[in-house]
């Protein structure tokens, strides 16, 4: 049976083995190389460094959830979702409100725009006709640009594809229908759709300033969109559309 003792060395003290009848001898410990003399009687039990002798490790705590882990990141996150979800509700309440709000306005500003039964407007006390007019203003400045860059432009192309066609301007404006123009061009862009008025009967030795096609009612601020017989679009006043009206007439009537 081998003899058993801890090396002395005290920053070793781990177990050294020596044959039996070596008591009193010097050994050197194999795991420090310190030499030392062999002990008569081994120390008892067993080595507080080997695998009997250790002490069970002490228990690791549960680690505690921090912010920024997993579980603290999917709370923030269903709190900031709850946050837009009411957000999003309060910004759906306020457009609604705008809406009505602006809906009223109309109601009240196209009531105050009627007309008593001697022609005379209603009087504005609230003056909300007068910043309703800005916005009426701006959808009647709409109406105007898509009558003359749009509706009128496509007639003018149109006739004058059918005087190349035919030598001759046509008897009515639907008879450009027929050659491809979109029947939707035939009338402007105002509430009623009022179909453009067509005036007949020239040719290209008559004046360019002729009136060929325009509005009868002014919806463009109390103005009307018109095509002139050179090519022109151009929008006049009421007056400047019936002086214009008449003199056409003199020149069709004189035969050019």
């Amino acid at each position: 049976m081998a003899i058993r003792f801890n090396c002395d060395n005290p920053d070793c003290g781990r177990e050294v083995r020596a044959p039996d009848g070596t008591e009193g001898k010097k050994a050197k410990c194999p795991h420090c190389g310190k030499v030392q003399v062999i002990p008569a009687v081994a120390p008892p039990g067993p080595s507080p460094f080997s695998a009997e002798g250790l002490a069970p490790a002490p228990a690791k705590a549960k680690p505690k959830h921090r912010r920024g882990t997993a579980a603290g990141t999917h709370k923030k996150t269903y709190v900031q979702e709850s946050r837009n979800v009411g957000l999003y509700v309060k910004i759906g309440l306020l457009a609604a409100v705008l809406a009505g709000a602006v809906v009223g306005f109309v109601v009240v500003f196209k009531l105050l725009a009627k007309k008593t039964p001697g022609d005379r407007p209603l009087a504005d006390p609230t003056g909300i006709g007068r910043y309703m007019g800005g916005i009426f203003g701006a959808k009647h400045a709409t109406e105007s640009v898509v009558s003359m860059a749009g509706n009128l432009r496509l007639i003018q192309q149109a006739l004058e594809s059918y005087y190349v066609t035919n030598g001759e301007y046509p008897l009515e404006l639907k008879d450009l229908v027929a050659d491809g123009l979109n029947p939707a061009a035939l009338h402007a862009p105002d509430r009623d759709e009022q179909a453009y008025a067509y005036i007949p009967y020239q040719d290209k030795t008559m004046p360019g300033e002729n009136i060929v096609v325009y509005e009868e009612t002014p919806i463009h601020l109390d103005k009307c969109n018109v095509i002139r017989l050179d090519g022109r679009v151009e929008t006049l006043t009421v007056e400047q559309l019936k002086a214009a009206l008449e003199k056409t007439k003199r020149v069709i009537d004189a035969g050019g």
